[in-house]
């Protein structure tokens, strides 16, 4: 007994040493692991955050492209064009980019009356007439970029202050006296299907429209 209490007092010191040592590396290992688990938690948190950031901008992606949408514009091409109709088109466009879209240009295309610069406008009618079509020579283009007062590529009014039924639109048409929407859309319908008047009287051959609305009209249009 006696022995044993002389080892102990003789390695005492570094008993005690040796305990302070291993709860050192205890405290430290778990320190470390704490330290671990606190940048895990930190990456998860930054990674939430990053996907959150991502979805929104997604989100306001899709919804910017919805409202794009919604925002839509068309334009109603027709004439010597090789395929007429109406098509979608986006802000900035010009009747050039019109053109394009409706396949070009035909041959019998009167180029010297198109202002091809010209911006389009959302619901607006683009006539492109054939060659021998318009009379006289081209309007100058003003600065407006426009060639003529109407919303068409081609002058509606001719400057004679009288309406052209072969290239004004609707709205045009409806300036003219007893010349409502309904009737205004016949008379593009007819236009559309059977080509350009060759004479004033062919407005006889529309449904609904006589002798008597001809003489009314008459000393307000021109070919």
């Amino acid at each position: 007994m006696d022995r044993i209490k002389e080892i102990i007092d003789e390695y005492k010191l570094k008993i005690i040493i040796t305990l302070f040592v291993i709860i050192g590396i205890l405290l430290i290992a778990l320190f470390i692991m704490m330290t671990g688990q606190h940048s895990d938690q930190s990456d998860s948190v930054q990674n939430s955050q990053m996907s959150s950031t991502n979805n929104m901008q997604h989100a306001n992606q899709t919804s910017e492209g919805m409202h794009r949408h919604y925002q839509s514009e068309f334009i109603d091409i027709e004439g010597a064009v090789k395929r007429p109709g109406v098509y979608q088109f986006t802000n900035n466009m010009r009747i050039d980019d019109a053109v394009n879209l409706a396949g070009g240009l035909n041959s019998s295309a009167d180029r010297k009356h198109i202002n091809l610069a010209k911006k389009l406008i959302d619901q607006q009618t683009v006539y492109i007439p054939v060659k021998g079509e318009i009379k006289g020579i081209p309007q100058s283009v003003n600065d407006n970029g426009d060639s003529g007062s109407g919303s068409n590529s081609t002058d509606s009014s001719n400057g004679s202050g009288k309406i052209n039924l072969n290239t004004a639109d609707v709205k045009q048409l409806q300036t003219i006296d007893g010349i409502g929407e309904k009737r205004a859309e016949k008379i593009i319908d007819y236009r559309k299907s059977h080509g350009n008047f060759s004479k004033i009287d062919d407005v006889k051959n529309i449904s609904g429209i006589g002798d008597k609305f001809l003489a009314n009209i008459k000393a307000h249009v021109t070919l």
